[in-house]
C-alpha cells in the first residue's frame, strides 16, 4: 500500500478522533473485568474481541429513534428459559446474553456496536462476514491506524457475531429493507434477483466503510462517501440512512435520483450503473465490485478502497424471510416476473391449494427407510418392500397448518385441495396436468415472452409442495412465525426428493432429512455444512439466530409415544443451568461401549408361553452434559439391575449402558411400530409362544451374529422388557453398530429388522403383525 495513502488515512483517523466524544474508560477493578471476560466467554463471545469491534463500530452515533426502538424490541422479545426436556440439565435461553446486557447498560458505543453487527450479520453469512472483518481489521493495522489490532481473532470474531445475533434476532430488520426497495419500483427486478447483488456488501465496500461513514458522520459539511456502482446498495442505505442518519442519494437509477433524508445535500452517493439483466436469477452481467471513495467538500479524493487490497475473501449475501409469509413472497415475486398480477387475483390461492395437493400426495408416498439388513444377491435374495407401517403419518391438519403459516395472507378453499388430490394420486409426475386457471396464466406468460416462469412451472409448484411438506413435520409451527429463514428458494430447495419422484414409487426419507433441510434455512448451507464436518458424532441440536432445531426423541419418554418424523423448532439457545454456559451445538459424545458380550442376546423362554415383564430393568437415567469448546456433548447413562431369567444367567449385576439422542433418532426411524388392536394388555396373563417364537433377554442385538448365539435360529424374537420405557429404547439403540459413529449406518451382522409395540396393542397381536411380514424379526413388548 503506498505511504501516502497509510499517511491519509491515519491522519483522517485522527481528526475524526478529534470529533468524537471520548470513550468512557473501563471502570472495573481486576476482578470486575475477569468476570466479565468469563461471562462473555460463557456466552459464546470474547471480551478483547467485542473491546475490537467497539473500537470501529462503537464511533457510530445511531439515529436516536432506532435506537430506542432496537432497545425495546430486544427487551420485549426475552422470554423465561424452557427446559429442553422436563428435568434437563439444559435451557433454552431467550434472555439477553452478556453482550447483550452490556450494551443496553453501558455507554452508546457499546449499544451502537451491537446494533450495527445485528444488521450486517441479518444480510450476510456469518463466516464469511467474519472472514472479511478479520482480514479488514488487519489491513487497517498494516495502514497505520494506531487502535487497529494486529491480530485480530477470526474465530472470536465469528462466535460474537453469532452471539450478537442470537440474542437479537427478533429486531425486524427486513420492514427497513422493505422500506428501501420500495423506493425502487421500476428496478424492482433487481431486487427480486436471488443472492442479489444489491444486497450484499463486498470486502472493499466493507473496509471502506468502516471508517467512511463514520468520518462523515463527524464532518457532515466537509467529507462525502461515494460508491461507483449500485453493488450493496440496499445494507449502504440501511446502515448509513436508517442506522447512523445520514443522507443517501442514489445517483441515476430506473427510477431517477432516489434521496433517503428529508434535507440537506447527500452525504453518501451511490452511483446507479447500466447493468445487463438477462437472467431473473443466477447470471448477472457485468456487476463488478466497485470502488468506494472518501471526498472532501471540495470533492477532492482523500481515501479509496479498492477491490483489490481484499480481493481473495468474498462475503456471502444472505437475503432473510420470516417463515409467516414466507411463501406468500416467492409466490408473490414468482407469478410478478412475466406478468403484473394483482395482490386479489385468485391465482394465488389456485396455485397454492394445488401446491398443497401436491404436498398431500407425496406425504401419502413418503416413508421412513426400514433397518435395511444385507441381503445375498447371488442366492436370489431381494430386498423387502417397505412395510406399511413404515409410511409416513404426516395428516392434513399438519399440512394446513404449515400452509397457513407460510402462505399469510392467501385464503384457500379446502375442497378444491380434496379435487385435485384426487385427479393427481396414482398418477405419474409426467402425467399430472396443471389446473386450468394455472394453464391459462402460464399460457399468458409465454404469449407474452416470459420463458422463465411458464416453462417451469411444475417444478416451481414442486418448490412450494416441499415447503409445505417440510413445515408440516415442525411441532406447533404455529409458535414458529417469526424464525428468521434464508430466503433463497431457488438456489436451495427445501426438499430435494421432490423434483425426482416419478409420482409412484415410495420416497424413502433419511432420519436427519428435515432436521438438515430445516438447518439449511435457519443457518445456511454453509454453516450447516461447517457444524456437521467439525464433530466426530452428528449434532442432534442446532441454534442460530436464536432458534434452536432438534429431534422430537429428546426427553425421558417412551419410544412409542416418540413420534421420530418431528422436528422442533423453539426460540432459544442451548444454556447449562449450572455454569450460564451458552453453545450452539449439542451433539452426542463418542459412545462408550461395553467391554464384554454381557447384553448380548440370550434365549429365555422356547417353551409354549411366557410371562410379559422386563428380565433387566433401568433403575436410574442420568444425562451427563460436558463441555467442549464449540459445543456440548451429551452421553445418557442407565443404571440397570441384571436379575436370573435362565439357567446359564449370572448373579444378579448394576452395569450400565450409553447412549444418546441421535442415536435413539437413528434407531427409532428404522423401527416400525405396531398399530393399535381390540384386545385388553393387562400383562398378568400367560401369552402363548407359536413354533419359531421365542423370548430373549439383551439388548446389544447386533451381536446376535456371534457363534455362540441361541436366537439365530428363531425366526421371532420376543425382547423381554414390558413395562419399562428406557429399557425399550436399550434394545433399539442395540440394533446400531458398535462403530464409534453409530448414527450413520446398521451393522451388516444385524439379522433381523425390529417392530415396536405401542400402547393399544397386545403383545399377540404384536407377534402376530412380525409373522405377517417376510424374514427375522425383534418385537420389543
Amino acid at each position: 500500500m503506498p505511504f501516502t495513502t497509510q499517511f491519509s488515512l491515519s491522519l483522517e483517523l485522527a481528526n475524526l478522533a478529534s470529533h468524537l466524544p471520548l470513550r468512557a474508560g473501563l471502570n472495573y477493578t481486576a476482578s470486575a473485568i475477569v468476570n466479565l471476560a468469563r461471562e462473555l466467554k460463557r456466552s459464546g463471545s470474547d471480551f478483547l474481541v467485542e473491546e475490537d469491534l467497539v473500537s470501529i463500530f462503537g464511533r457510530g452515533k445511531v439515529v436516536s429513534s432506532l435506537e430506542n426502538h432496537f432497545r425495546d424490541v430486544v427487551k420485549i422479545a426475552s422470554i423465561a428459559p424452557t427446559p429442553l426436556h422436563p428435568g434437563s440439565e439444559i435451557v433454552l435461553d431467550a434472555a439477553p446474553g452478556a453482550t447483550l446486557r452490556r450494551a443496553l447498560k453501558q455507554g452508546h458505543d457499546y449499544l451502537a456496536t451491537v446494533i450495527q453487527l445485528s444488521f450486517l450479520s441479518w444480510m450476510h453469512e456469518d463466516s464469511t462476514l467474519a472472514a472479511a472483518l478479520t482480514e479488514n481489521m488487519r489491513i487497517r493495522h498494516n495502514l497505520g491506524v494506531k487502535t487497529a489490532t494486529p491480530d485480530p481473532d477470526y474465530e472470536g470474531i465469528l462466535g460474537t457475531l453469532q452471539t450478537c445475533n442470537s440474542q437479537t434476532s427478533e429486531y425486524p430488520w427486513e420492514l427497513l429493507i422493505d422500506l428501501v426497495e420500495s423506493k425502487f419500483a421500476t428496478a424492482a427486478p433487481w431486487f427480486r434477483l436471488s443472492r442479489s447483488p444489491l444486497k450484499c456488501l463486498t470486502p472493499n465496500i466493507l473496509l471502506g466503510a468502516m471508517d467512511y461513514l463514520y468520518s462523515v458522520q463527524s464532518l457532515p459539511e466537509d467529507r462525502i462517501m461515494i460508491v461507483e456502482n449500485q453493488t450493496g446498495l440496499v445494507p449502504i442505505v440501511i446502515w448509513a440512512h436508517c442506522i447512523l442518519g445520514l443522507v443517501v442519494l442514489v445517483q441515476g437509477s430506473p427510477d431517477g435520483d432516489v434521496t433517503f433524508g428529508r434535507s440537506g445535500n447527500p452525504q453518501v452517493i451511490i452511483k446507479w450503473v447500466d447493468w445487463e439483466l438477462h437472467s431473473h436469477y443466477w447470471t448477472v452481467k457485468d456487476t463488478t465490485s466497485p470502488v468506494i471513495y472518501l471526498l472532501d467538500g471540495d470533492m477532492h479524493v482523500i481515501l479509496m478502497a479498492e477491490p483489490t487490497q481484499n480481493e481473495g475473501i468474498e462475503i456471502e449475501g444472505q437475503e432473510r424471510h420470516r417463515l409467516r409469509g414466507y411463501g406468500t413472497t416467492f409466490l408473490r415475486r414468482l407469478l410478478n416476473m412475466d406478468l403484473m398480477i394483482a395482490d386479489d387475483d385468485p391465482i394465488y390461492a389456485e396455485v397454492v391449494q394445488y401446491a398443497v395437493a401436491r404436498a398431500s400426495v407425496v406425504a401419502h408416498y413418503s416413508c421412513r427407510a426400514p433397518l435395511e439388513l444385507s441381503i445375498n444377491k447371488s442366492l436370489g435374495e431381494k430386498r423387502p418392500e417397505v412395510p406399511r407401517q413404515c409410511y409416513l403419518k404426516t395428516e392434513n391438519i399438519r399440512l394446513i397448518a404449515s400452509t397457513e403459516v407460510l402462505f399469510s395472507g392467501i385464503q384457500i378453499d379446502r375442497s378444491r385441495v380434496s379435487q385435485d388430490v384426487e385427479k393427481i394420486k396414482g398418477v405419474k409426475k409426467k402425467d399430472m396436468a396443471l389446473p386450468p386457471t394455472i394453464r391459462h396464466y402460464t399460457d399468458r406468460a409465454a404469449n407474452g415472452g416470459g420463458s422463465y416462469v411458464a416453462g417451469s412451472f411444475t417444478e416451481h409448484v414442486e418448490r412450494l409442495a416441499a415447503m409445505i411438506m417440510l413445515f408440516a413435520q415442525v411441532v406447533d409451527v404455529q409458535t414458529c412465525s417469526n424464525v428468521p429463514l434464508i430466503y433463497d428458494p431457488e438456489g436451495m430447495s427445501c426438499w430435494p426428493p421432490i423434483h425426482s419422484w416419478d409420482g409412484i414409487e415410495p420416497i424413502r426419507v433419511g432420519s436427519d432429512e428435515w432436521f438438515m433441510c430445516i438447518l439449511n434455512l435457519l443457518a445456511g448451507q454453509t454453516t450447516t455444512v461447517q457444524t456437521f464436518h467439525s464433530f466426530e458424532s452428528g449434532p442432534f441440536l442446532v441454534s442460530s439466530r436464536g432458534w434452536s432445531c432438534f429431534y422430537a426423541v429428546i426427553g425421558d419418554n417412551d419410544p412409542g409415544k416418540v413420534n421420530c418424523e418431528l422436528v422442533s423448532l423453539q426460540r432459544g439457545v442451548p444454556t447449562n443451568q449450572r455454569t450460564n454456559e451458552r453453545k450452539c451445538v449439542i451433539s452426542d459424545a463418542p459412545r462408550i461401549n461395553p467391554k464384554d458380550d454381557t447384553w448380548g442376546p440370550l434365549l429365555v423362554d422356547k417353551g409354549t408361553s411366557y410371562i410379559p415383564r422386563c428380565i433387566a430393568p433401568v433403575v436410574k437415567r442420568t444425562e451427563l452434559y460436558s463441555s467442549r469448546t464449540k459445543t456440548f456433548w451429551l452421553s445418557i447413562r442407565f443404571d440397570l439391575v441384571k436379575e436370573q431369567a435362565s439357567s446359564r444367567s449370572e448373579p444378579k449385576a448394576k452395569p450400565s449402558i450409553y447412549v444418546s439422542y441421535r442415536q435413539l433418532q437413528e434407531a427409532l426411524w428404522k423401527t416400525l411400530k405396531t398399530d393399535p388392536c381390540p384386545h385388553s394388555n393387562n400383562g398378568t396373563e400367560p401369552v402363548q409362544l407359536d413354533l419359531g417364537v421365542s423370548t430373549a433377554q439383551g439388548f446389544f442385538w447386533v451381536r446376535e451374529g456371534g457363534k455362540d448365539s441361541e436366537c439365530l435360529n428363531q425366526r421371532i424374537c420376543i425382547s423381554l422388557v414390558k413395562g419399562d420405557s428406557r429399557a425399550r429404547w436399550l434394545v433399539l439403540a442395540g440394533i446400531l453398530t458398535d462403530e464409534n459413529d453409530l448414527t450413520r449406518a446398521c451393522c451388516e451382522s444385524m439379522k433381523r429388522r425390529v417392530i415396536l409395540r405401542c400402547d393399544g396393542c397386545c403383545e399377540d397381536c404384536a407377534v402376530k403383525c412380525a409373522s405377517a411380514m417376510e424374514g427375522k424379526w425383534l418385537v420389543v413388548i
